[in-house]
């Protein structure tokens, strides 16, 4: 399998073409896989935009197409700063955007590992809703609907 054998990379070209020439582009996902989706597009603009290039369509453009590029999308003196910090350096592997350490929302930073609360208080995430435990088991209990 080679990397031809996939669309992205014409996807890729198509939107560089567009920016080059004055167009607004950005990244989105369908929300099949929840996290990655977004750091695919990320990725597959990068083959095409470069990491800088990447980066500016994943934060400036998104905020362009919402209207809201005078509130977020950049950080400056008086925009909202939802932001992620990261462990290492995109600009060396466009794969390091997935390195996260901390995710700043609302003005609170939260580990991004853990979702644990880190300024301004320090508190624990809590119970993951969106998890079910049970699924989680190992044991031998039947998986069969009928004899539960």
């Amino acid at each position: 399998m080679s990397v031809d054998d996939y669309s992205f990379p014409l996807l890729a070209q198509g939107l560089a073409d567009i920016i080059a020439e004055g167009g607004y582009g950005a990244i989105g996902s369908h929300g099949e896989h929840h996290g990655p989706n977004a750091q695919w597009e990320i990725w597959m603009a990068a083959s095409a935009l470069g990491p800088m290039g990447a980066l500016k369509l994943a934060s400036l453009g998104g905020a362009h197409f919402l209207g809201a590029d005078q509130d977020l999308g950049s950080i400056e003196v008086g925009k909202l700063a939802d932001l992620i910090v990261l462990n290492t350096n995109p600009l060396d592997d466009i794969r390091n955007t997935a390195d996260m350490q901390y995710v700043m929302k609302g003005g609170v930073l939260y580990d991004a590992a853990t979702l644990d609360q880190q300024w301004p208080n320090q508190e624990p995430f809590g119970d993951y809703y969106w998890s079910e435990p049970d699924m989680y088991r190992d044991d031998d209990r039947s998986t069969d609907y009928h004899d539960q």
